[in-house]
């Protein structure tokens, strides 16, 4: 596992090699390596190796082939000064904490990833992103990166693009990436250190016109605790999810849009069950995080390894609970349905504006809406939002054309805006907060139990709109709503929770 300090060795610069170092064909690295041509090849491929190409033929320093017989990590070639690039992070530093910190006068590559990997973690992103693109008013590629807090995209550092392919070649290798293959996608994996804690790190690497883009994302640590208690559900949301949990089968689904916690939310519930009384199974794509009592396998497309043909294996091995990570097509949601009704408690994820709508979706994959409404007990509707900084939230009413879009949205979703406090605050910012005026995120969800009036609808191929209607007769508050509510009584804005709540329908 890596460990990231805040000062490492200089590595070794391209542009440092003395004019007259030795340089070897392939003939002569085979010789001095002692190895076969196609392990060769294989170490060149992944990167293992440094070379480079004078017109159709492989040249090689020896001093690189040192190193490798060393064990030591390739050079990254670099003749850009990386300053710029820290001292654009030192900026966004100090305009978050309100602390002045010494410029930088001098960093290398590694420097540069260190301060960047701090950086985000040090402000609890979630995500990072390098990406070359081009940027309003001007046709030349830049290097952009940014990093997402809260649920919100923040550009920290826009520099020359010859900045960038340094910084992509150190993560690609530290990930275990192909240096070489710079055509198709890559996907790979970080383990580090940084002040004495645990970090995974799941690395993405995508071609584009101006270079490859990287995405990093911060997975949570294996000691992260995935009870009910830290998913903050509303006392509504998490009775009916608890009476589920007590259930002896039957299908729930949690959905939601990319970022809304659905995979935490799934990880809590077969955490709650998990135990040496109970087999527990999941099916992924990929593994997100390792969860004590839990089997976990991900799915192989390239073996024919798909969620139908995982799932179909994982019923045949007698589990007490099932976990679909995702549903892809009919096939794997006739077989979450078969499961359900066989004995199962089941569990999986979709991608629908609410809840209404994910029992909709299972009907338009082509499956039996009697078998739909048999299967599923409970859909869970979630998004993340973020919440006011507690030190510096001031008191401000919102302004019209908020208060009229919050009033339908409550109304729509069972709550009566005039029993709702008034107590609405605004963001303001403070160093508590680095300067935005939130501070962390909390749940608003929606529970839709699936009741006979439900299965009725359902049978009969009501719409979404009616599905709603009906589940709000019954006691269900929107996620909406909820978030509304929250703002009244001050814990969040009426902007954020609006920003999250689906579009009215177009009629």
């Amino acid at each position: 596992m890596a460990k990231i300090t805040k000062q490492e060795p200089e590595p070794a610069e391209a542009a440092s090699q003395a004019q007259g170092e030795d340089l070897v064909d392939i003939e002569g690295a085979l010789a001095l390596l002692k190895t076969t041509r196609p392990t060769f090849y294989r170490w060149l491929k992944t990167g293992k190796l440094k070379g480079m190409k004078v017109g159709r033929q492989w040249r090689f320093y020896k001093k690189d082939i040192e190193r490798f017989l060393k064990g030591e990590e390739p050079r990254i070639e670099s003749s850009a000064d990386m300053v710029p690039f820290l001292n654009q992070l030192r900026a966004f530093e100090e305009t978050r904490s309100g602390k002045a910190k010494e410029p930088y006068t001098e960093g290398n590559v590694v420097t540069a990833l260190n301060v960047l990997l701090m950086t985000a973690l040090g402000n609890q992103a979630t995500d990072i992103h390098l990406t070359p693109m081009v940027q309003p008013g001007s046709p030349e590629g830049k290097a952009v990166t940014s990093i997402r807090i809260d649920g919100v995209l923040q550009r920290v550092a826009v520099t020359d693009l010859r900045l960038h392919k340094p910084l992509v070649e150190r993560i690609k290798l530290m990930s275990h990436l192909e240096l070489n293959e710079r055509r198709l996608p890559q996907d790979g994996r970080i383990e580090l250190i940084v002040g004495g804690r645990p970090y995974d790190l799941r690395i993405s690497a995508l071609p584009t016109v101006f270079g490859e883009s990287i995405t990093i994302r911060v997975m949570p640590p294996i000691s992260y605790d995935f009870s009910l208690d830290r998913l903050e559900y509303a006392p509504s949301v998490r009775k009916r999810l608890e009476a589920f949990l007590a259930r002896p089968w039957g299908l729930a689904v949690f959905t939601g849009p990319a970022g809304s916690g659905r995979t935490t939310s799934l990880y809590s519930a077969l955490t709650h069950l998990a135990g040496p009384s109970r087999k527990i199974v999941s099916v992924e794509n990929p593994v997100e995080v390792l969860l004590p009592h839990v089997l976990q396998t991900p799915i192989r497309p390239d073996l024919g390894l798909s969620f139908a043909t995982l799932t179909r294996s994982v019923l045949r091995s007698a589990p007490n609970v099932v976990a679909i990570g995702h549903i892809p097509d009919a096939e794997t949601l006739e077989l979450a349905f078969e499961a359900a009704l066989t004995g199962h408690l089941v569990f999986t994820t979709m991608h629908t504006d609410d809840a209404a709508n994910a029992l909709i979706r299972m009907v338009q994959l082509g499956t039996n809406p009697v078998l739909a409404s048999d299967a599923t007990k409970l859909v869970i509707a979630q998004r993340l939002i973020r919440k006011l900084c507690p030190a510096c939230s001031v008191p401000g009413e919102p302004a019209a054309h908020e208060r009229t879009h919050a009033e339908k949205v409550a109304h729509q979703g069972g709550l009566a805006w005039d029993i709702l406090g008034g107590k609405f605050r605004a963001a303001k910012g403070c160093k508590e907060c680095a300067r935005t005026g939130y501070k962390g995120r909390t749940l608003i969800a929606e529970a839709l139990e699936v009741t006979p009036e439900i299965t009725g609808a359902l049978r009969r191929k009501a719409s979404a709109e009616e599905l709603r209607s009906i589940a709000i007769g019954q006691g269900m508050v929107g996620f909406g709503a909820q978030g509304v509510r929250m703002a009244a009584e001050g814990l969040t804005t009426l902007d954020e929770v609006l920003r999250h709540v689906p579009p009215p329908p177009v009629k």
